[in-house]
């Protein structure tokens, strides 16, 4: 069975539910949910899309994330999409939302940070490879140019500010 999704207005009114393959083809807006996903050492997970994937393969994203599935909550998609892509289950805490819109991808999402230990179980159908990085390290990779271009926008504006460094460290 298909993936349903929401398709969203800017004040997130639902106008229709449709399949992730529509939402994808027409690019829709739609509701996404991200977690940054760090450790206790202040390093922040990275990883590398699918080589298989249509949107931006082989670039690095933080963390996890992913569309809001119809009748799922934020929190909920960003819980799974956690367990999903790095094995991972950790306690949520909002950091802000954040609407993004390219010839690929147009969705209003909510930005949760969250502190983990534990071993990564990275989905290999989602993820070439993974690995905690500095914020130094991070700060190379955007320069490089390696990030998604939605990812690097939110961890520019957002990750090196002195707002979420009250969160981060």
């Amino acid at each position: 069975m298909a993936e349903m999704i929401d398709v969203i207005d800017d004040d997130l009114n639902i106008l229709k539910t449709i399949s992730r393959e529509e939402i994808r083809k027409n690019n829709l807006k739609h509701k996404t949910a991200i977690v940054i996903l760090k450790n206790r050492k202040n390093q922040i997970y990275a990883n590398q899309r699918n080589k298989t994937k249509l949107v931006y393969p082989l670039k690095w994203v933080v963390g996890a994330g992913g569309m809001v599935r119809s009748g799922e909550s934020y929190e909920q998609a960003a819980k799974r999409e956690l367990k999903e892509e790095l094995g991972a289950e950790a306690e949520l805490k909002f950091l802000m939302d954040f609407d993004y819109k390219d010839e690929y991808n147009n969705y209003k999402a909510k930005i949760y940070l969250a502190t983990y230990d534990g071993e990564i179980l990275l989905d290999k159908v989602e993820c070439e490879q993974g690995k905690w990085v500095s914020v130094d390290k991070l700060k190379e990779i955007i320069k490089k140019g390696l990030l998604c271009p939605d990812t690097s926008l939110f961890v520019q504006k957002y990750l090196f500010t002195s707002v979420l460094n009250v969160f981060l460290f």
